[in-house]
């Protein structure tokens, strides 16, 4: 007797689950810019870095380097298909998005809790001196809360920046990891078998 089998098991990488923009975009599209993105980021940073402080300052050399090789791994894995380089940037990028969240919480608790951002107003010369350099009332309460909703919305911004990026890669990496699963005896991708179990 023959046994007939389906893989319902692979993630399509056509699904609508993996369309951005109302349908317009694929996941791997996105996926591609964000790497080419912190690449650009990388370099900037990088650039920017030995530019201002040269190779005298060992931490920031090290940061440097280590941003490139994180930069590069997604840029390679994103290309290339390979779903293993993609692991450092989820693992980083998930970590960073915790760490941007939380202290977009506790900036936020701050400014709506308590009176800390106009204690940090009165207290802090260089805020004050920053402020006086563009005209501005440090003492001024509509002047305070403006910058602190500054902060506040860059920081949100980062945030949707960094959660969207983490999921775009992840997304990506399911993709890649649903096409290198090995074949199973009785199964075939997409391809209905005759082979008994």
């Amino acid at each position: 007797m023959t046994a007939f089998s389906y893989d319902t098991q692979e993630v399509d990488p056509y699904d609508d689950d993996y369309l951005l923009c109302f349908g317009l975009f694929h996941v791997t599209a996105a996926a591609k810019f964000f790497s080419c993105y912190f690449f650009v980021v990388c370099l900037l940073v990088s650039g920017l870095n030995f530019l201002a402080f040269g190779f005298d300052h060992t931490w920031l050399s090290v940061f440097c380097v280590l941003f490139t090789i994180y930069s590069i791994s997604t840029v390679y894995g994103v290309f290339l298909e390979k779903k293993l380089f993609l692991l450092p940037f989820i693992c980083f990028q998930g970590l960073t998005t915790i760490v941007v969240l939380t202290v977009t919480v506790i900036l936020a608790f701050l400014g709506v809790a308590t009176n800390a951002i106009q204690k940090h107003h009165e207290d802090s010369k260089p805020l004050r001196d920053l402020y006086h350099q563009y005209n501005l009332d440090p003492d001024d309460e509509i002047t305070q809360t403006i910058a602190a909703w500054s902060v506040l919305v860059i920081m949100l911004a980062l945030l949707g920046i960094s959660l969207f990026s983490w999921w775009v890669i992840y997304s990506t990496y399911r993709i890649y990891a649903s096409r290198d699963r090995v074949g199973r005896v009785g199964y075939c991708q997409g391809v209905p078998t005759t082979e008994r179990l």
